[in-house]
C-alpha cells in the first residue's frame, strides 16, 4: 500500500508539472495570436473589425451622422476607440466592444465656418486626440481662408467634443500626423517633417524634405495619406523625384526612395528602391523591419536594407494600402472595392479576402491593425 501511495504521488506531481507547463506556454504566446484585427471603414458609413486569420467581418457598426466616405482612422493604444474622418469634416471615435460613439466633433468654432481634417493622431497615452485642421469661413459671396490649426481635444470628449488646446502656429500643406512612442512629440508631414510639442505647439526641429539639398536631386514629391506604423514601428512613405545628373530621357534619372520614421526615436533614413519608375500608393515594413509590401496594382516585397525587388505579383484590382499581421506571417491589401485580400508574406501567394456586405467600396479607408480582446 505505501508502494501505490507513492507512485499515486509521483504521478500528481508529474500531473502539476504538465499543468504548469502548459500554462506557461500559453501565457508565452504572442497578443496578436489570441485577438488581432483589422479595422476599416466603407462608405457610406461602416465600420468593420475583421478577424484576419478566421477570414470574417467579427464586428460592424454604423458611424453616426453626416458624411458618405471614411478616410483616416486612428486607434487608441489599447486598441479599443476607433476614430475616424468622415468626409474630412467630421470625426467620430466608436468604442469597438459596444459600438457606442464615444467622441464627435465637426471641428468649427462658429456657425459660418466650415473645416475639413488633414491629420490625426492619438496620444501615447490614450487621453488626447490631435487634428490638423484647415477651417474657412462661408460669406454670401465669398469664402475667407482661416490660419491652419492644430487641435487637441479630450480623447473621450462626448458627442460634442471641445479642444483643450488650439495651436495656429502651423505651417500649411501638412496631412499626416504620427504620435512620437514616448508622447513627448508630433511628428506632422508635409512638404517637410515638423516635430511639434503637443503641450504647447512649438516647433522644436524640421527636417527638410522638400526643401532637401540633396546634390543632383530634383525637389521630391510624395502622396501618402494612411498611416500605418503600428507593426514595426516605423512609419514609412514612398518618395519621388527626378535624377538631374542623368539624361530627362534615361528611365534611371526618376527613383524611388522609401522614406521611414522611427516613432521611438524620431530616425529618418532613406532608401533606394531598386525598381523601375511606376506608382506605387503605400508600403508597409514587416515586423522584423527586414521587408518593405508595396501596393498598387502589384504586390511586391523588397528588401529594406538595399532596396532590392525580391518578389511581386499581381493582384486582382488596384488596392490603395497595405498593412501585415503582427507576427509577420500574412500581408493584407484594400481600399478601392470591397475586398481586403489575404497573402503569405514569404511567397505572395494569395490566401483569401474577406469582402464587405453588399460589396460596399472600402475607398480612400485606412486600414489598421490591433490587439483587442473582443470577449472582455
Amino acid at each position: 500500500m505505501a508502494g501505490r501511495g507513492q507512485g499515486e504521488t509521483i504521478m500528481l506531481r508529474r500531473c502539476a508539472t504538465l499543468v504548469a507547463v502548459i500554462v506557461a506556454m500559453a501565457l508565452a504566446l504572442p497578443a496578436a495570436l489570441a485577438g488581432e484585427y483589422l479595422v476599416t471603414a466603407a462608405k457610406p458609413n461602416n465600420l468593420y473589425v475583421m478577424d484576419m486569420k478566421a477570414r470574417e467581418i467579427v464586428r460592424s457598426y454604423t458611424i453616426p451622422g453626416d458624411g458618405t466616405a471614411p478616410g483616416t482612422i486612428v486607434t487608441s493604444p489599447d486598441g479599443r476607440i476607433a476614430y475616424v474622418v468622415m468626409s474630412y469634416r467630421r470625426i467620430v471615435g466608436i468604442d469597438l466592444m459596444t459600438g457606442k460613439t464615444v467622441f464627435e466633433t465637426d471641428m468649427a468654432r462658429s456657425g459660418d465656418e466650415r473645416v475639413i481634417n488633414m491629420g490625426l493622431a492619438v496620444s501615447a497615452d490614450g487621453t488626447e486626440l490631435y487634428s490638423y485642421e484647415v477651417p474657412a469661413r462661408i460669406g454670401l459671396d465669398r469664402y475667407e481662408v482661416l490660419p491652419v490649426r492644430l487641435s487637441v481635444y479630450p480623447a473621450m470628449g462626448g458627442n460634442f467634443a471641445e479642444p483643450l488646446r488650439v495651436f495656429s502656429n502651423l505651417p500649411r500643406r501638412i496631412h499626416m500626423l504620427i504620435t512620437k512612442a514616448d508622447g513627448s512629440a508630433i511628428y506632422a508631414l508635409g512638404w517637410d517633417i515638423y516635430t511639434i510639442d503637443p503641450q504647447t505647439g512649438e516647433i522644436m526641429d524640421t527636417f527638410p524634405l522638400r526643401n532637401w539639398t540633396r546634390e543632383n536631386a530634383s525637389p521630391p514629391d510624395l502622396l501618402n495619406f494612411w498611416p500605418m506604423e503600428e507593426q514595426s514601428g516605423l512609419f514609412s512613405t514612398l518618395v519621388y523625384y527626378q535624377r538631374t545628373d542623368l539624361p530627362p530621357d534615361d528611365m534611371a534619372a526618376y527613383p524611388t526612395d522609401v522614406l521611414t520614421l522611427d516613432v521611438a526615436t524620431g530616425e529618418i533614413k532613406f532608401t533606394t528602391l531598386q525598381i523601375p519608375p511606376q506608382v506605387i500608393f503605400t508600403g508597409t515594413v514587416s515586423p522584423d523591419r527586414k521587408n518593405l509590401y508595396t501596393i498598387y496594382t502589384k504586390l511586391m516585397k523588397l528588401d529594406m536594407e538595399t532596396g532590392a525587388l525580391i518578389k511581386e505579383v499581381p493582384v486582382d484590382h488596384s488596392y490603395y494600402q497595405v498593412n501585415v499581421s503582427g507576427d509577420g506571417k500574412e500581408v493584407y491589401v484594400g481600399g478601392t472595392m470591397c475586398d481586403v485580400s489575404i497573402y503569405d508574406a514569404e511567397t505572395l501567394d494569395k490566401l483569401g479576402a474577406v469582402t464587405t456586405p453588399g460589396c460596399v467600396d472600402l475607398a480612400t479607408a485606412a486600414m489598421r491593425m490591433i490587439d483587442l480582446d473582443l470577449e472582455e
